[in-house]
């Protein structure tokens, strides 16, 4: 016999049924994905060269130079970067591809894009994802400079992430590897870490958003934390390049041919944000963006707002103690889940839709209006926009709870204000 097949354990409730933050998996979020690039070898075909270097023991195995020689040999192994050779191309493709490391694809800029001209690496991620880290490996020597940005409106505006730089002050006007605090840990800093034009090939810069920030151990209750790990797209600047000074030499040429930028792999680790509402990310119905699948009777995106009716309590981001569920409207004659121990009339008529922020008079069923009525709408005004509805909320004191019970008509019938009268 088959033992019965249980279903998969709700990520977003425990064992009881209750509910419970969940998350997204760890992804790559660059995998994949297409790279905006403003420089690309290839169009027209190009010479590109690689600059070799054997030490002293490589030449002591062949029988060559003498025990302690530390001079550096160094040939150009030169090749043609051809966009319309599949086998000679290294287009933006491979900057997200798997990485094989058997079988390494490069993208290549064209070659020696000195300061003040730089090029740029742009990802879209599709929607906000929480970023953890950035990391590019390299097929050339590591930027001399270079910076991190993000965008937390698809590319509208951007804010760095990090600097690095041999000369932080001159680059980008920062101090090198300035202290971080409570004051800065939205900031970005310069460091001369990860600079080293060696290795020549293979060297990895790998940012990580939360790696010193004070505030990291408490990333719940950080909004600030929340607010600059958060992006939508990821921008990579190379703004200098590393050479060896014979760039100006007698056969430049040559020399400028073997410097430029190539990456073997841009990696952004991160979790598609969900502000713990979810547990997977999905595409929306018209098959274009990536949304939150919600749960907590939550919506939007990054369910970062509560589902129509369910207003009782503000929306807040899940935590690892409290999930933070919207709670549904509570209507009249039944309990309000609210602070102050009153209950809660929340009733929808067809009115013109209020702005947010709006002051409005409660009037009680019962009679005259309350005399603590004045309250401000909040959280999304129109449940139905076909029939322009706008949501009405009074909250009455414990006395005047009892005066309602002790009511034996129907205290929706008959409501005591009429249009739009009440609301001032």
């Amino acid at each position: 016999m088959f033992a019965a097949q249980s279903s998969p354990p709700d990520p977003c409730s425990d064992e009881n049924g209750n509910p419970r933050r969940c998350i997204p998996d760890f992804v790559n979020s660059a995998f994949g994905k297409e790279v905006r690039v403003t420089s690309t070898c290839g169009t027209p075909p190009a010479r590109y060269c690689v600059v070799l270097e054997k030490g002293d023991e490589e030449e002591e195995d062949e029988g060559g130079e003498e025990e302690g020689e530390k001079e550096q040999q160094r040939t150009r192994d030169c090749h043609t970067c051809d966009a319309a050779d599949p086998r000679r191309a290294h287009p933006p493709a491979y900057l997200t591809d798997l990485n094989n490391p058997h079988n390494l694809t490069c993208w290549r800029s064209e070659n020696h894009v000195q300061a003040p001209q730089n090029v740029t690496l742009t990802l879209s991620l599709g929607k906000k994802f929480e970023v953890t880290y950035v990391s590019l490996q390299f097929c050339s020597p590591r930027p001399e400079s270079m910076a991190i940005f993000k965008s937390m409106d698809h590319g509208r505006t951007w804010v760095p992430f990090q600097f690095y730089s041999t000369q932080c002050k001159k680059m980008f006007n920062r101090p090198n590897r300035a202290p971080i605090t409570k004051l800065n840990e939205q900031e970005a800093v310069c460091t001369d870490s990860h600079t080293d034009m060696r290795p020549l090939s293979g060297g990895l810069i790998a940012f990580s958003t939360l790696d010193g920030r004070p505030s990291a151990h408490d990333f719940d209750n950080s909004p600030v934390l929340q607010d600059w790990v958060t992006a939508t797209d990821v921008r990579v600047t190379f703004s200098r390049l590393h050479t060896l000074g014979d760039e100006n030499a007698d056969d430049s040429e040559l020399a400028r041919d073997s410097y430029f930028y190539a990456v073997s792999d841009l990696q952004v680790g991160g979790r598609c944000k969900c502000n713990g509402h979810a547990a997977r990310c999905v595409r929306d119905r018209d098959g274009d963006n990536l949304v939150c699948e919600c749960r907590h009777n939550t919506a939007g995106p990054e369910c970062d707002r509560c589902k129509p009716f369910h207003y009782d309590r503000p929306w807040q981001r899940a935590t690892a103690r409290e999930a933070n569920q919207c709670v549904a409207l509570r209507f009249h004659g039944e309990k309000s889940s609210k602070d102050g121990g009153g209950s809660g009339v929340a009733l929808l008529t067809p009115v013109t839709p209020m702005t947010l922020g709006q002051e409005v008079v409660c009037t009680s069923l019962t009679g005259p209006a309350l005399n603590s009525s004045q309250i401000f709408l909040t959280g999304p005004l129109v449940a139905d926009s076909s029939a322009a509805y706008t949501l009405r909320e009074c909250f009455f004191s414990e006395e005047e709870e009892e005066e309602e019970e002790e009511e034996e008509e129907d205290p929706l019938v008959g409501l005591p204000w009429s249009g739009g009268d009440a609301w001032g």
